[in-house]
């Protein structure tokens, strides 16, 4: 049989492994070291407004366009995020611009060059090219267009959508 003061040592110590085995388990689930994002106002808001209720990790792998950045956000300040618009708008931004992508059947030569991270004169051929009816549904359809960059596509790949999603 086990004195009052083992059991209370043992009890003591399965807390403490325990307590250690779910702070590693949430820092773990959280993926994304914010020490590894671009430094910036908008990282300043995101860590500020955002991990109140939400591990980086989550957010971040979202990878969503402008517009939806700014329907999570304007559902997030319903829900009682507290952040000036100017706050906002410089969020989306970040988020746009580090996580984001952009939906290339869709987004403006701004967007495309901003969020896509694609030249001038490729996403001058890519709006006129949409225009006259041609649709993208692959990297492979992007390529095919004279003005792009072949491995620059491919190396920002995870940035470029073909459809909402």
């Amino acid at each position: 049989m086990f004195s009052t003061h083992e059991r209370a040592s043992a009890t003591l110590l399965l807390l403490i492994v325990l307590s250690a085995g779910a702070r590693n388990r949430a820092m773990s689930r959280q993926g994304v070291d914010p020490a590894a994002l671009p430094e910036g106002e908008g990282k300043t808001i995101l860590v500020r407004a955002c991990t109140d209720c939400h591990d980086l990790g989550t957010v971040v792998a979202k990878r969503l366009t402008p517009k939806q950045w700014s329907d999570v956000t304007k559902d997030m300040i319903v829900r009682g995020v507290q952040a000036k618009d100017a706050e906002i708008a410089t969020l989306i931004e970040y988020l746009t611009i580090n996580v984001g992508h952009v939906n290339v059947n869709r987004a403006t030569e701004a967007e495309l060059r901003t969020y896509g991270g694609f030249a001038a004169a490729e996403a001058a051929a890519i709006v006129p090219a949409r225009a006259k009816g041609q649709t993208f549904d692959t990297l492979d359809d992007l390529k095919a267009l004279p003005a792009i960059d072949a491995k620059s596509l491919d190396d920002r790949k995870d940035r470029i959508a073909f459809k909402d999603r």
